[in-house]
């Protein structure tokens, strides 16, 4: 993935990258609403695809490492 910090997503939204991340050899990518910064979306990213992470667990997960990211 380029280092793009807006992307625009399949839903038209455009999303600022907040962070990123490689949790169990995977990249995964932290993402806000740029009109409403509460809205936001954890995703793997997958050659250039950027896909919603749905599985509750991961998510629950990754919003742990998220947040000892500084």
């Amino acid at each position: 993935m380029e280092k793009n910090y807006i992307l625009t997503l399949n839903n038209d939204k455009k999303y600022a990258l907040v962070n990123s991340l490689k949790y169990n050899d995977k990249d995964y990518v932290y993402l806000s609403l740029l009109s409403d910064y509460k809205e936001y979306m954890i995703c793997e990213v997958i050659d250039e695809e950027v896909l919603e992470v749905k599985d509750k667990n991961l998510l629950g997960q990754l919003i742990l490492e998220f947040s000892k990211i500084s």
